[in-house]
């Protein structure tokens, strides 16, 4: 399907959005609704979405205890540091995620190795 905008452009294949009126279709978000549920809700997306964001704040390879410990936060969905509490308590809370791999001692004492050349 082409769309023709003004006299020279042609956009092929347009960006479209479904039609929720329409019942048939429904039943398609509803599908995708429970199908995106079933992965956050699989056993190892905490593990792997916690190791993915930890690698994305910096550490490129976090040992097995942070990535436990920032793992069991994705689950319980908050942290609580010096008394205060980041997240509301729902799973996969990012606020929660994100002070976790932040204020984690692990993050903040980065321990730079022996250099074997120098």
């Amino acid at each position: 399907m082409d769309v023709t905008i003004g006299s020279s452009y042609i956009m092929k294949n347009p960006v479209t959005f479904m039609n929720l009126a329409k019942i048939d279709l429904l039943d398609a978000t509803h599908e995708i609704d429970a199908f995106l549920k079933h992965l956050m809700r699989h056993k190892n997306t905490p593990a792997f979405v916690s190791k993915k964001m930890i690698q994305y704040f910096g550490i490129s390879n976090p040992s097995p205890g942070y990535v436990l410990r920032v793992t069991q936060t994705f689950k319980q969905g908050s942290f609580s540091k010096n008394g205060i509490v980041f997240g509301d308590g729902t799973y996969g809370n990012l606020a929660a995620l994100a002070a976790a791999i932040i204020l984690d001692p692990e993050a903040q004492n980065v321990v730079i190795d022996h250099d074997p050349i120098s």
